[in-house]
C-alpha cells in the first residue's frame, strides 16, 4: 500500500463546486487529506485515514459527482458515533471508498488491534488539524485538561441544559430493544437539528424539543413513559 498526497502542497480548490454549500467542507478536505499523507506513518490509524481522505480528495479533484462525496465525507464523520470496531471501518470503506482504496483501507484495519481503533477529534480552537485518541486515552478523564475549556456558544439554538437530556434519550433508545435500537446520534447544538440512526428503521431528523417530546412508545410502537 502506498499513500500519496493528493493535493500537493497547495490544498486551494482548482475547481467550481456545484454548490457555494460545498465550497467549505471540500476546502477543508483538502487541507486535512494534505495533512494526514503527512502523518501517515506516524500509526495505524493515521494510515487508514489517510487512505481514506486521500481517495476522497483524489476523487473530488478528478471530477466524480460532489454531491456523493460529500455524502462519504459527512458519513466519515460520524464513524466514531457508529462504533469503533474493525467491521465499522470496513463497512465505511466498502460503501464509500473506490473499490482500490477500499482494498487498501481494509488491509490496513486487518492489522488494527482494539488500541488502534481510535476517534478522530477537531478542535473549535484549531478546526483543520485533528488529533486522534485511542481508548485508554478516551478513558482517561485527564484528558479534557488537553483541551482549552470554552463556555457553552451564546448563539446556539439548543440551551446548555437540554444537552444532558438528549444524550440520556440517545441512551435509552440505545438499550431500548435488541432488534430496534438506536445505532448513532448526532447533535447540532447550532440550527437544533438532532440525527437518529436505528438498527432497522433507517435514519431521521428532528428539531430538538420534538425529539424530547417523543416517549420511547413512538419509536417501539408501545405505551412507554417520555425519553426526556
Amino acid at each position: 500500500m502506498q499513500t500519496v498526497d493528493p493535493v500537493g502542497t497547495d490544498p486551494t480548490l482548482a475547481f467550481q463546486t456545484d454548490q457555494p454549500l460545498y465550497q467549505a467542507p471540500f476546502q477543508t478536505l483538502l487541507m486535512v487529506a494534505q495533512a494526514a499523507a503527512a502523518q501517515a506513518e506516524l500509526g495505524i490509524d493515521s494510515q487508514w485515514l489517510a487512505v481514506v481522505l486521500g481517495d476522497l480528495a483524489a476523487r473530488l479533484q478528478a471530477g466524480e459527482n460532489q454531491a456523493d462525496l460529500l455524502e462519504a465525507l459527512l458519513n466519515l464523520s460520524v464513524v466514531p458515533n457508529r462504533g469503533t470496531t474493525a467491521q465499522d471501518l470496513i463497512t465505511y470503506a466498502n460503501d464509500f471508498l473506490s473499490p482500490s482504496a477500499a482494498v487498501d483501507a481494509n488491509a490496513v484495519v486487518e492489522q488494527m488491534t482494539r488500541n488502534d481503533v481510535r476517534a478522530t477529534l477537531w478542535s473549535i480552537d484549531d478546526p483543520y488539524r485533528f488529533r486522534i485518541h485511542g481508548i485508554d486515552e478516551l478513558t482517561d478523564p485527564d484528558l479534557c485538561l488537553v483541551y482549552t475549556r470554552r463556555p457553552y456558544p451564546a448563539d446556539a439554538e439548543i440551551p446548555e441544559a437540554a444537552v444532558r437530556d438528549i444524550l440520556a434519550c440517545f441512551r435509552r433508545l440505545r438499550f431500548m430493544d435488541e432488534t430496534l435500537y438506536l445505532r448513532s446520534g448526532s447533535l447540532n447544538i447550532f440550527n437544533g437539528i438532532i440525527g437518529l440512526t436505528f438498527s432497522c428503521d433507517g435514519s431521521h431528523y428532528m428539531p430538538w424539543r420534538e425529539f424530547l417530546d417523543k416517549d420511547l412508545g413512538f419509536w417501539l410502537g408501545t405505551p412507554a413513559t417520555p425519553c426526556g
